[in-house]
């Protein structure tokens, strides 16, 4: 649809994801794990592989991944599996763009995440530093 309407497709963004549930993987529900999967793995496959079949050279095929899908911690056993294998995605698709020829055409992953210091934990309510302005000489 796009490409008929557009003449091409420049830019696909695969922006699926669910959590699930915490829980240890030996009481992991079964029914949550593969509703993860399904979302956040096929989901994803789906628009890398239509939108990579339609991509122009040049065009740019983002996945959005997470830090935990190069990390990971107790509790997370579906979603952590559906991260990694996101970035197992990515690579795939990346290194079959290359292999041919379409270098241009580039598959990247965002890994959002959260960041804070120990000056913003501190500090949270302090007010921003002002800068001293120099007057110009007229």
């Amino acid at each position: 649809m796009t490409v008929e309407r557009f003449g091409r497709l420049d830019v696909a963004f695969a922006n699926a994801g669910v959590f699930g549930v915490v829980a240890p993987v030996t009481e992991y529900p079964l029914d949550v794990f593969e509703r993860v999967m399904a979302v956040n793995v096929v989901g994803s496959f789906l628009v890398a592989q239509h939108a990579l079949r339609a991509m122009t050279p040049g065009g740019s095929l983002i996945i959005n991944s997470s830090v935990v899908g190069l990390t990971s911690d107790q509790g997370i056993a579906a979603y952590a599996t559906s991260k990694h294998a996101v970035v197992g995605l990515m690579r795939t698709a990346a290194k079959e763009v290359a292999a041919k020829g379409s270098a241009s055409t580039r598959c990247t992953r965002v890994p959002p995440t959260t960041s804070s210091s120990t000056r913003s934990r501190s500090r949270p309510s302090a007010p921003p530093k002002r800068s001293r302005r120099r007057r110009s000489k007229a």
